[in-house]
């Protein structure tokens, strides 16, 4: 920063002037235009220089453009009958998921099933106290023993009914014969009115025991009847309380694994109380939505008999399914139906719930070309190299798609202007347009 130095007024008026041989000299005019001219003139010669070497230099052969030609894969057309694949994501879900209850109340003596265990039809699962059940079967086979006894002393009480009606047929043909004798001997007066009376009431006496009789002998089928019915009650009841007994051991109706065990050792059951809950390994389905758009074509294959295999994916390995039928009810705003697959191949990945992906095989269709999907222009055009190696449009119809087993995705086309062996450029060019120069991956230029 430039400092000022301010000084008193007096000080200035009486400063002596500068002597003359002190001040600065004057330029020369002649030096200044010579300093002016010299860069021009070193710029008038640097463009003749250049003038000059410009119009002696030799003239270039003119450049001549090469038409580029793109890098691309090509694949061969094979024609013939293939099957598209529908790629679905399915869940498991099975229509043989039991739920094993209590079918008498008891206390839990002893649990057998382990979540997850797979287990053979008939195996033990729980056990209930049968001590209870005990006891209610002997109660109920001392009732069927009491009941047989009954039938068995009607059966004897009507035996002896006929004998007795025997005799006492007799008893009142005896009395009717005395009360013929007692009146011819009052006719005669050689007895009592007295007499005759009491030989009449002996006579009717023996009549109602002979009528008494013969109810009891009549009564005996209805007799037997009711007993035999109130056998069959003791049967049944005795042949309930054997069946409870029984039930007091749960067992696997069917071979399967455990799902969950809700009980434990020492609870208090009753009828309907949940325990075990099982697979069964040959219900399994799997259910996959199938898109509106491919509805038709799978429903007309099942109309027509035809068997619809699919593969499923679990745990890196193949489990086979089978298209059963389409479900009756969809979900709303779903866009598609529910199939439903039959698992008919065994597989321990198997959970319910669990998703899978699933690859459908729908119906062949003859003279198809598989290609990858790289070769699919839009949704319905391919390239074609003729024999100038250059690209040409070929019209197609999309067919559908197949997955390899390393999960790539080709396309299925059909085309009347595609031909046995022609090459098909597989590689997708932003570019693309007739007649386009290509060159084939491994091979030249032409």
């Amino acid at each position: 920063m430039r400092r000022t130095v301010f000084e008193p007024e007096a000080d200035v008026e009486h400063r002596a002037p500068s002597p003359p041989e002190l001040a600065s000299p004057q330029p020369r005019p002649r030096s200044r235009w010579l300093r002016l001219l010299l860069p021009l003139l070193v710029l008038a010669a640097s463009l003749a220089g250049f003038a000059y070497l410009r119009a002696t230099r030799e003239p270039l052969p003119p450049v001549q453009a090469e038409e580029r030609a793109w890098l691309v894969q090509v694949v061969p057309v094979s024609l013939r009958a293939r099957g598209p694949q529908l790629l679905l994501y399915g869940q498991v879900s099975n229509r043989g998921l039991a739920t094993l209850s209590a079918a008498v109340a008891g206390d839990v003596q002893s649990v057998l099933a382990l979540e997850g265990e797979r287990l053979r039809r008939g195996a033990l699962l729980v056990e209930l106290d049968p001590a209870e059940l005990r006891l209610e079967l002997a109660q109920r086979e001392a009732e069927l023993a009491d009941a047989r006894a009954q039938i068995e002393s009607e059966n004897t009480r009507y035996g002896a009914d006929l004998e007795a009606m025997a005799i006492e047929r007799r008893l009142l043909d005896l009395a009717q014969r005395e009360a013929s004798r007692i009146d011819d001997l009052v006719r005669r007066n050689l007895a009592s009115a007295t007499q005759r009376d009491q030989a009449r009431a002996e006579l009717e006496r023996a009549e109602l025991a002979l009528v008494a009789r013969q109810q009891a002998v009549s009564d005996h089928a209805a007799r037997l009847a009711m007993l035999e019915s109130r056998l069959a009650k003791a049967r049944a009841a005795r042949d309930r309380a054997a069946l409870d007994l029984q039930r007091s051991r749960i067992e696997a109706p069917f071979d399967g694994r455990v799902v969950a065990v809700a009980v434990a050792v020492g609870d208090r059951v009753v009828p309907g109380s949940p325990l075990v809950e099982l697979i069964d390994d040959t219900r399994l389905e799997v259910r996959a939505l199938i898109p509106s758009a491919r509805l038709a074509t799978v429903r007309a294959a099942l109309n027509d008999g035809a068997s619809l295999a699919a593969t499923a994916q679990v745990d890196g390995a193949p489990v086979a399914l089978e298209l059963r039928a389409l479900a009756a009810r969809s979900a709303e705003a779903s866009g598609g139906v529910d199939a439903l697959f039959r698992v008919t191949s065994e597989s321990d990945a198997l959970a319910v719930g669990r998703v899978l992906t699933v690859i459908l095989d729908l119906p062949t269709v003859e003279d198809v070309a598989e290609l990858p999907f790289e070769a699919l222009y839009g949704l319905d055009r391919i390239y074609r190299i003729e024999d100038d190696e250059r690209m040409y449009p070929v019209p197609v119809r999309l067919v559908g798609e197949r997955y390899s087993g390393d999960g790539a995705r080709r396309i299925l086309v059909t085309a009347p202007e595609l031909a046995e062996g022609d090459q098909v450029v597989s590689t997708q060019l932003p570019n693309a347009v007739t007649g386009l120069r290509v060159r084939i991956a491994g091979g030249g230029l032409s």
